[in-house]
């Protein structure tokens, strides 16, 4: 078996005993209410049956309810501490399970580049899906990585919101540094306003409709696709400084503040990635 299936086992128990401990304790909480409920209907019980001082009609049928409370009280007790026992197994099997991915993600790292530059992102702050995509896109587009991530840097922070050319409308399209979902890009697009979408802010209705046929606008990989797509394209058009300029204003007012803004972002990722790979 190789290091990456070694490495999807571990991450899935480690998921798999997060979920079970997650259900010990919402278990767990149940049980302590139950033995609340009981221990509070003992006590009333208990007083009443202490005023009756083992007299009356009901007093032995008061005495059997306590009994029986206490058989459940006892019961529920041992129920506490079973499933008590079987969250803190289930916490120490993810534990053990997130420590062995590490094992194993440092390992694959060692002996692939990719992965360690996947790795660096996620210590960046990217989900593990994220920093993969990034990679695969940037691959699949023929474009450095430095480069890619220097773009969604500028763009959007790694930020998936719709841009603010427009001012803000309150909750309305275009939706100012609002969260890119699926029902604003259509509202968006219905309402016959262009804005930035996604970490690479796909504004052109060209460019948006080239991510919807993939999937989605609101979809990250789609957008990352259609973008490095485009800023590849005028790189090999014009050269890295006009193409990372003509993303911003077009290959006809290619915008040099826009592309000396990329290209120091280009610097510090390039340096990132020289720490993190070599």
């Amino acid at each position: 078996m190789s290091i990456q299936d070694d490495l999807k086992r571990a991450r899935k128990r480690h998921a798999t005993n997060q979920e079970r401990a997650e259900d010990a304790r919402a278990r767990l909480k149940d049980v302590d209410e139950a033995i609340d409920d009981t221990r509070e209907d003992l006590r009333t019980l208990r007083q009443r049956a202490k005023d009756l001082d083992h007299h009356g009609p009901h007093w032995e049928d008061l005495r059997s309810q306590v009994e029986e409370l206490e058989e459940d009280l006892t019961r529920f007790l041992g129920r506490f501490k079973e499933i008590l026992e079987h969250e803190k197994d289930f916490e120490e099997a993810a534990h053990a399970a997130h420590e062995r991915a590490e094992q194993l993600r440092k390992k694959l790292a060692a002996r692939d580049p990719d992965a360690r530059l996947e790795g660096m992102l996620e210590a960046y702050g990217l989900s593990e899906r994220e920093a993969k995509m990034v990679t695969e896109e940037a691959s699949r587009a023929h474009l450095q990585p430095a480069q890619a991530l220097a773009l969604i840097a500028q763009e959007s922070g790694f930020k998936n919101i719709f841009g603010c050319d427009h001012g803000s409308q309150g909750g309305r399209p275009p939706y100012c540094h609002e969260q890119v979902t699926r029902d604003r890009c259509l509202a968006l697009r219905n309402c016959g306003t262009t804005n930035g979408v996604g970490w690479t802010q796909l504004t052109s209705v060209d460019y948006v409709d080239k991510a919807r046929a993939l999937g989605g606008e609101w979809e990250i990989r789609n957008q990352c696709r259609v973008g490095f797509e485009l800023l590849k394209g005028n790189i090999d058009w014009g050269g890295e400084f006009k193409g990372f300029g003509a993303y911003n204003g077009g290959r006809g007012n290619p915008i040099a503040a826009y592309a000396e803004s990329c290209l120091a972002l280009k610097k510090q990722w390039q340096a990132r990635i020289d720490n993190a790979v070599h």
